[in-house]
């Protein structure tokens, strides 16, 4: 089972996690104590005005309640909860990426005085205390390593993201070929099979924002994303840690987002090409090759590069065996 739904409709005691130990509550109780705890004493009985007793119960009460945490949210935490509407639903998020993207993103605020990873990190750690986002995981030495979002808060964030034009998700082909009447789309969330995708020609070049999430069973694959890099140049994020790219080389293209600021990409890269350093912006940077992969001397005049991550991606069998029947690609 999903570890996400174990820790679904409940808050966890003092003993460390364990799921055994939920203490089940409905949501609105949670999300409610989440208001009181960040508002002042003198304030909750304008807090309380807001409920009825039937609050506590039903799907469209709990609706209510979350878009009044929403509303007592400060302005700086607002697009960083809704941005957990671009991941699938019960998805473990994994608290560094999570915290990379709100950076790229610009909703961490520069103090001057800390780090922007600290800023960020306090900032999820706000969202925690006010009941929002539920750990999953903790690191060994302090801090949270995975966390997740309730069903029905994911649901309000995907509402909330589109009714604000903050961020849409679509799925399948149906919506991906109808995104072009969308041309105002800030940033997009895919969830669909690859193929839909590169059969959309989704054409919406005023994003800043591109997470793709193919759905479960479909074909990872895919040997070409130049069109990627060729229409969207006004990207500061392009997550495709899920898309499994056959080339040895990124290709030169790479260089077109020069607003760029996170970029994940996996396969079996071999080479990152030395145009990489006309990506002056970019600060996050992650590989996950099958293979070794040779960095260029040029990575090194990139001022801005926050973090740069190679990660060996095991291959499966399955991947393994169209690499071999497809030797024109390796031909690069």
């Amino acid at each position: 089972m999903n570890k996400a739904n174990s820790y679904k409709k409940g808050i966890l005691s003092e003993n460390k996690g364990d799921p055994s130990n939920i203490i089940r509550l409905p949501l609105t109780v949670v999300i409610i104590a989440g208001i009181l705890a960040t508002v002042e004493c003198d304030d909750w009985d304008e807090v309380a005005e807001s409920f009825t007793s039937t609050i506590v119960y039903g799907t469209d009460h709990c609706k209510n309640t979350v878009d009044l945490s929403y509303k007592h949210l400060p302005h700086y935490l607002k697009p960083c909860l809704l941005y957990f509407g671009a991941f699938p639903e019960d998805q473990e998020i994994h608290a560094k990426k999570l915290m990379s993207l709100w950076i790229a993103e610009g909703f961490v605020q520069n103090t001057g005085q800390k780090r922007l990873e600290d800023v960020a990190e306090e900032y999820l750690m706000e969202l925690i205390a006010r009941n929002l986002v539920m750990v999953l995981k903790q690191r060994s030495i302090g801090g949270v390593k995975a966390c997740c979002i309730h069903d029905l808060l994911h649901e309000f964030c995907k509402d909330k993201s589109k009714e604000e034009n903050f961020l849409q998700v679509l799925h399948g082909y149906d919506e991906l070929s109808t995104s072009d009447e969308l041309p105002n789309l800030k940033r997009l969330s895919i969830w669909s099979k690859v193929e839909h995708f590169k059969g959309s020609k989704l054409f919406c070049p005023r994003i800043c924002g591109l997470l793709f999430n193919p759905i479960e069973g479909s074909n990872l694959w895919i040997d070409d994303i130049s069109f990627i890099f060729c229409i969207y140049k006004r990207l500061r994020v392009l997550d495709l840690e899920q898309i499994y790219l056959p080339l040895k080389v990124l290709p030169w293209e790479i260089e077109s987002p020069v607003e760029l600021r996170y970029l994940c990409v996996g396969g079996m890269i071999r080479c990152i090409p030395p145009s990489i350093e006309n990506l002056s912006s970019l600060e996050t940077f992650i590989v996950k090759s099958g293979c070794t992969v040779s960095l260029p001397d040029t990575i090194w005049n990139m001022t801005k590069l926050r973090h740069l991550q190679v990660k060996f991606w095991k291959i499966s069998f399955y991947y393994l065996v169209k690499i071999l029947k497809a030797p024109l690609i390796w031909k690069i």
